[in-house]
Parts: C-alpha cells; structure tokens; sequence
C-alpha cells in the first residue's frame, strides 16, 4: 500500500511539473506576440505619420504624387469597366408571329365573303306556299323543299322557326286542324276603287 501511494504522489508531480511547463511557455508565447504587435503598431504609426507628411508636401508642391494617383487609377478602371459591360447589346425579345405576319395581312385586301347568289329559306317557303292552293303543313314544305334544293339540307325544325317568322310579320297564316297545324300563304286583297269622282281643280 505504501508503494502505491508513492507511485500516484509522483505521478501527480509528473502532472503538475508538465502543466507547470505548459502554463510557463503559453505565457511566453502572449508576452512574444504582444511585443511583435506593439511592435508593428508603432512601426504602423510611423508609416502613417511619414505618409500624412508626405501628402501635406505634395498639396503644398501642387505636384501629382502616387496618394493622388491611386483614386484616378481606381475611378479610370470603373470607367473603363464601365463601357466593357454597356458593349452587350440587350438581347431583343423575338416577334411574334402575329406581329410578323401583320405587314402581309395589312397589304393585302379582305375578300369579302361571297353571298350565295341564291333565294333566302324565307323566300322558298314564302314562293313555295303562294303556289300551293291548299295550307300545307311543316313536313309537307320541308319534304318539297328538300327535293328542289338538295344542297340546302333544309331540317324541319328551320323551316318551323321560319314559318313561325313569316306568321308574325303577317305574310303566312296558321291554321289549326285538331293537332295538326297548316300554313298557306294569305290570299291577295283587291284594291278597292272609289266611286267619288275625283274633284277637277277649277
């Protein structure tokens, strides 16, 4: 038991001879680099003490020096830079294909559409009841109109929305047989002559 003891006391010496050492060269160390910074400060001073001197003579002299030389180098170099960069012409945008085929639609010249040369469905349906002597009903007019003109492709449901048209504006009348509804064109009125003679100026 006594030889332990002895072996830790000494290794705790060991411990605290080494921190000891540790501590003494860290503090050395501070002390050196402190002295090296106060150093270089002062050396720092004396640089700017023998500059300000240096550019209160040069004002005086009225002489260009390397104090004034610097800014005009600095602001030459962002003017030089300056025209470098405004060189890349901005990328214009492409136009579009409206705008491009604008010109070739202004010049040349609307066709106007050509209007069939032929009789409206008003005028068919109108044409084909004068000549009936009878009302006919909506599929006997369409039946009749689709054979004379194929290339209409007349549909019933036109031909009642017309008929219906022709009977507001009073040029086909409507008759109603039970369920069953006729149109006929309205029979002419003759014009009545008056028997008045017609007074001769004097």
């Amino acid at each position: 038991m006594p030889d332990a003891k002895t072996e830790t006391a000494g290794i705790q010496e060991a411990y605290a001879a080494r921190l000891a050492a540790d501590l003494e060269s860290k503090l050395q160390e501070q002390e050196r680099i402190r002295a090296e910074a106060d150093a270089l400060q002062d050396r720092l001073r004396v640089l700017e003490d023998d500059q300000q001197k240096l550019t209160n003579m040069q004002q005086v002299l009225g002489a260009p020096g390397a104090t004034t030389a610097g800014p005009k180098n600095a602001s030459s170099r962002k003017k030089t830079a300056t025209p470098a960069a405004s060189r890349k012409k901005p990328v214009k945008a492409a136009p579009s294909r409206a705008k491009q085929t604008a010109p070739a639609a202004a010049g040349t010249p609307k066709v106007p559409a050509q209007r069939s040369t032929g009789p409206t469905l008003v005028e068919l349906i109108h044409g084909h009841l004068v000549q009936q002597r009878e009302p006919r009903s909506i599929s006997e007019v369409t039946e009749a109109l689709a054979k004379t003109h194929p290339d209409r492709g007349i549909k019933p449901t036109v031909v009642r929305t017309t008929m219906e048209n022709l009977v507001a504006k009073g040029r086909t009348e409507r008759r109603k047989q039970g369920t069953a509804v006729f149109y006929s064109a309205p029979e002419p009125s003759t014009p009545t002559v008056s028997a008045e003679p017609e007074a001769v100026p004097a």
